[in-house]
This record gives C-alpha cells, structure tokens and sequence, in this order.
C-alpha cells in the first residue's frame, strides 16, 4: 500500500485497486472495481482481512419469529380454506427472497 499523492487515497502496489481509510480510522474501503458495492478490509496483525458483516441477534430473531407465526398462519387457514395451500408458501417464499434481496445486512455468497 503506498499513498497517493493529492489524495487521501491509497493505491496497492501489486493490483490496480484504490482504497480510502474508514471513518473510523481502523479500516480501508474498497475504491472503484468490478464489485459496485464496497468492500471493507482490516489488518489483523499478519495480513489484510475482508470484513464481512453478519446478522445481528435481532434479526435472526425477526427471521424466526416470522417464519413461525407464518407456518402458524398457514397451517392454521390451511384447514378452513385449501387455496392457502398454494397462496402462502408462495407469500413466504417471496418474503424471504425480498428479505435476502434488499436487507442491508444479508450475507450474500
């Protein structure tokens, strides 16, 4: 990593990538690339570490106590009405993937 100049940025000496330091001031930021969306690295005392975000307690919580009040919901409409049957895994299905989608925090591959 070496400074450039005019700039707060950093440029790596063995790729074409730029990086910015955090606000925090213990983190670089990822500049421009192929990904849009920005990538945050730590040093961990002996390399350079991609930081990655995971879901928080709460959410895992929201998750679970979502599915289960909608399994409920279906299984308990399920018996006076056949159609939510189809109606709800669809609804549930479609939640999740907007859920995985559009979350800020959700972990994708």
């Amino acid at each position: 990593m070496k400074p450039i100049t005019l700039t707060d940025a950093f440029g790596c000496d063995r790729c074409s990538l730029m990086f910015v330091i955090d606000s925090d001031g213990h983190h670089l930021v990822q500049l421009g690339g192929i990904d849009p969306t920005h990538q945050t690295w730590f040093w961990s005392g002996t390399r350079w570490q991609l930081r990655r975000l995971g879901m928080s307690s709460g959410s895992r919580s929201a998750i679970v106590l979502g599915s289960v009040l909608g399994l409920t919901l279906m299984l308990t409409l399920n018996v006076f009405v056949p159609v939510t049957a189809v109606v709800f895994p669809l609804l549930l299905m479609a939640g999740i993937l907007g859920w995985y989608l559009f979350h800020p925090n959700a972990q994708r591959p």
